[in-house]
């Protein structure tokens, strides 16, 4: 079974993230403040933390070749397709060491994309994507290598979906759906690594464990086992 990012770093240091985030989306553009110092601390402890356990799935869908998310069209940074051209863009140094560290690109007036460095060392492990000012979609590098480890996505404001890199690795093999009020439902697993969702469980709201568990044991994507659970 795949590492769940539950047991391991990715959990401690998402949250670490979002928090930081939040701070520094508080704050006015003129305001300094100093926060990167602890961020670091933070990343750099739970990185260096083991990693194992299991994880949590989901019902199939229709379609259940890949975890989902956004088109590969779409301009995200786990696509390397992040364009600046036709944006108005707006940087902001908050902690007054002479860099910027916050950027707004916006058209039209309407923001589009924010990308943050969070922890202050010069490199974003923030983006944000906008549409009508509202967030869709949020992506993390927690590990800050670059590369893409958490991908978020909201609903009304709320997260409906996030999608794990398991290990710190590029590819996307874990994904975990939430109800409106923010509780686990079902998570998808793709354990081979080869791009197709091969696990699923299924939660009823609020439980810990699953409900009943899918598996694909003939590699067409499509469930051929269930297993009951608790």
């Amino acid at each position: 079974m795949e590492d769940d990012p539950s047991s391991c770093p990715h959990v401690s240091l998402e949250s670490t993230m979002e928090s930081n985030r939040q701070l520094l989306g508080s704050v006015s553009c003129g305001t300094h403040r100093r926060w990167g110092a602890l961020t670091a601390v933070v990343v750099a402890v739970a990185f260096l933390m083991g990693c194992s356990g299991q994880e949590e799935l989901v019902k199939p869908d229709e379609s259940v070749s890949a975890l989902g998310g956004s088109s590969k069209n779409m301009p995200r940074k786990r696509y390397d397709s992040l364009e600046s051209k036709g944006f108005d863009v707006s940087s902001f140094d908050l902690n007054a060491d002479g860099v910027d560290d916050q950027f707004h690109y916006s058209s039209g007036g309407t923001i589009a994309r924010i990308e943050r460095d969070l922890n202050f060392d010069h490199v974003i492990d923030c983006y944000e994507y906008y549409r009508d000012n509202e967030m869709l979609e949020e992506e993390y590098d927690l590990d800050l290598d670059s590369t893409v480890d958490v991908v978020r996505f909201y609903k009304a404001g709320k997260v409906s979906r996030k999608q794990y890199a398991v290990g710190f690795r590029a590819d996307m093999t874990i994904a975990r759906r939430y109800d409106d009020s923010g509780l686990l439902i079902q998570v998808q697993r793709d354990s081979d690594g080869n791009g197709t969702v091969d696990t699923w469980e299924t939660y009823e709201p609020g439980a810990k464990k699953p409900s009943r568990i899918e598996v694909d044991t003939t590699g067409d994507g499509r469930p051929n086992q269930t297993i009951e659970g608790s």
